[in-house]
């Protein structure tokens, strides 16, 4: 029943920030300005879409978890457990983090720099 219960959480955790790209957008352009001019959608279609055909298969999908699981999958054994996904998610706020701070780093500098208007 535990192995289930962690399969499952496993799996929802898993598929869960693939859904929130494709779904969580502003405005009708889909622009929510953290994929480098891209929207959500079409970062999640590029990220997806292996053969660049601009559909994304069933098969692409799968492999794309399936690399997730991979990523997660710590120690190789083909099951991901509670320690490997706390461990995961801590790597991704982590990363999230860095890149907040040097996206702050950059806005600062940009600033003190002296502008033609000026």
């Amino acid at each position: 029943m535990k192995n289930i219960f962690l399969t499952t959480s496993a799996l929802i955790l898993i598929s869960a920030p693939a859904m929130a790209s494709c779904t969580a957008y502003h405005g009708e352009d889909g622009k929510k300005g953290h994929h480098k001019g891209e929207s959500s959608i079409e970062h999640f279609m590029k990220k997806m879409d292996g053969n660049y055909d601009g559909l994304i298969s069933k098969s692409e999908f799968i492999e794309s978890k399936e690399k997730r699981f991979e990523k997660m999958d710590i120690n190789s054994d083909g099951n991901i457990d509670e320690s490997e996904i706390k461990n995961y998610h801590k790597n991704i706020k982590a990363k999230r983090k860095e890149m907040r701070n040097k996206r702050k780093e950059h806005s600062e500098d940009r600033d003190k720099k002296p502008h033609y208007n000026d």
